[in-house]
């Protein structure tokens, strides 16, 4: 007689526990669906020093912000657009020797990506007054941003800046009570302000 209230309490333990393996299979397949990408590069370990850095490609690395006065590029009187190439580059010297003349100025403001010197180069024209910002990948192998801006009057102090990628240091601990800092690629921030007849550019390390 008592039969059939076990065997009641028995398929409602069981179905208890297969709501519960039910439930454990849907989270197991939401964690596996937001897993990186298994063919992307993995990720470098933190050097253990800034010349021992990595320096792989990171999407949406740096934020740019554009910044134009309202006279910016003045002639006569009256600003006017201002074309500027953001490069990225791995030697900051190279990349200053290549624009130390009006001639290399001007080659640099072609704004095209000549590898190994200049790995990638973005070309934009601003407008007296405009405030834009957006994100921007950094490339595999750049250490340092350039910028180059296409004044009426072309020199290499007023058009040309080049700025490092921020480093970022952080510590690791490797023993109980011991520990030792770690260096890293930062997100970075870069500030471009576009004045008459001067560009002033700013890398900062991004706090996201």
């Amino acid at each position: 007689m008592r039969t059939a209230p076990i065997l009641q309490r028995l398929f409602a333990r069981l179905s208890v526990w297969q709501c519960l393996v039910c439930a454990l299979l849907c989270l197991l397949c939401a964690c596996s669906s937001t897993q990186e990408d298994p063919y992307a590069m993995p990720k470098a370990l933190p050097a253990t020093s800034p010349e021992k850095i990595v320096w792989q490609q990171a999407p949406g690395a740096i934020t740019v912000i554009l910044d134009a006065e309202s006279d910016s590029n003045l002639i006569d009187g009256t600003g006017h657009a201002t074309s500027i190439c953001i490069m990225q580059v791995p030697d900051a010297e190279k990349l200053k020797a290549m624009g130390s003349d009006e001639a290399g100025l001007r080659s640099l403001l072609a704004c095209k990506p000549a590898p190994p010197d200049i790995i990638s180069a973005l070309q934009l024209f601003v407008q007296p007054g405009e405030y834009r910002v957006f994100p921007m990948d950094r490339m595999e192998g750049v250490k340092h941003i350039a910028v180059a801006a296409g004044f009426n009057t072309l020199t290499p102090e007023g058009c040309l800046q080049v700025v490092p990628v921020p480093v970022h240091q952080d510590t690791e601990r490797s023993w109980v009570f011991f520990s030792h800092p770690v260096f890293s690629p930062a997100d970075m921030k870069l500030s471009v302000t576009i004045g008459q007849a001067t560009i002033a550019v700013q890398g900062v390390e991004r706090e996201n």
